[in-house]
This record gives structure tokens, sequence and C-alpha cells, in this order.
């Protein structure tokens, strides 16, 4: 849980947003609330309810080419262009999955927009001190990391 809460509750170096669409701040506030329903309703749901919720959210939030692209490096290039669509969505699959798996019981945690710096907003989760918040089930301090935004031909997103 810990290293998901890393990625998620981020630092977001972003771009200043294009007036025509929602500002980056919007696509991770999105999926901010996504994985804190999920994550409310964990056991509820089950990890094929998890994933199944999960899963367009990660398609809406994260620039799943971009990143399938690059977690292969030079590999990408040479591959058929029915072999990268097969490996964009198997790399979907894999993000969604991956929450799925870490988001297994809620404690308390929150995801909290903290302020905006002029490359962005800021994103960090909240620590062990705030009132009523576990973040990480102990005394863990807060994690914050750093997640750039980008815009290729439509709308924000992470990754």
């Amino acid at each position: 849980m810990r290293s998901l809460l890393a990625v998620t509750s981020a630092f977001v170096a972003c771009s200043a947003a294009i007036a025509a669409s929602p500002p980056a701040t919007q696509v991770i506030e999105r999926l901010n609330a996504t994985l804190f329903e999920t994550l409310k309703d964990a056991e509820k749901l089950g990890f094929d309810g998890r994933l199944a919720k999960l899963t367009p959210a990660v398609g809406a939030a994260f620039d799943v080419e971009f990143m399938a692209e690059k977690s292969i490096g030079k590999h990408w290039k040479p591959l058929s262009d029915a072999d990268k669509a097969r490996w964009v969505a198997l790399f979907k699959e894999f993000t969604a999955a991956n929450y799925a798996g870490n988001l297994k019981k809620f404690s308390g945690q929150r995801f909290e927009i903290s302020g905006e710096e002029p490359s962005g907003p800021r994103v960090t989760h909240p620590g062990p001190n705030d009132p009523g918040c576990d973040p990480l089930g102990g005394d863990a301090e807060p994690i914050a990391s750093r997640r750039g935004c980008r815009r290729s031909d439509g709308p924000w997103r992470t990754g």
C-alpha cells in the first residue's frame, strides 16, 4: 500500500492548462475521487469489483499509450500496430490491477490537493498527525513524489 500511495498521492508538476480543456488539476481530482471511492468500498467490491471500477479511471487519467511505449523503450518501434494495441491494453490492465490489488482496506486514508505552484498543482497525502487520518496505518511519514501531466492530441493525462 505504501508504494501505491507514493505514486497516487503525488506532487504533480504540470504545464499550464490550455483553455479548451479542463485544467490538469482536474485529472488528478477525478483520479483521487475514484481511488477514494474504491478504497472506501474495497472490501465489499473485492478485487474484481475494484478492477472494474478502476480500469476506466486509469484510462481517463493516465496517458497509457505513452507509458506503455516508454516502458519497453527501443522495443516499441518495431512492433506492429496490432502488437502495440495489445501491449497498450495489457499495460492499462496491469496498471489498474496494481491499484486494485493495493487498495484493499479503508482505514481513514484520504487524497488531497493542497495547493498549486506556477508549474502546476501540488498533490500530497496528509500525514499521520492530521485529525481523523491514518493514511498509512501507522506512524509513517507523508509521501510525496513528482508526477508530470502532459497533453498530446487530447485532454491532459498523467504518467
